[in-house]
């Protein structure tokens, strides 16, 4: 999200609403999440970006991020195949 963007929620939603914080807590998830995918070298693509703002937009849940974003590796590099005891 950009400074223009988080002054237009601020103006709409004003900076204390509940709708507000859900956002920025779900930006702020998602910029993390980012730094540590580009510290191992790597750089997400659109369709990757897209399923994150989707979820910053509140029109996913954590759950289903994770879904689409295992959906998508998928269909990128193929399954990955993990015994039992590889799996938390």
């Amino acid at each position: 999200m950009n400074v223009r963007e988080m002054l237009k929620l601020n103006r709409l939603y004003g900076a204390g609403s509940p709708y507000h914080r859900e956002r920025v807590k779900r930006l702020e998830e998602v910029r993390q999440a980012l730094a540590s995918v580009r510290l191992e070298g790597l750089e997400p693509g659109e369709e990757a970006k897209a399923i994150f703002q989707r979820y910053v937009d509140g029109e996913s849940t954590l759950d289903q991020m994770g879904e689409e974003i295992e959906a998508l590796h998928e269909r990128e590099y193929g399954p990955v195949h993990l015994s039992r005891n590889e799996r938390s």
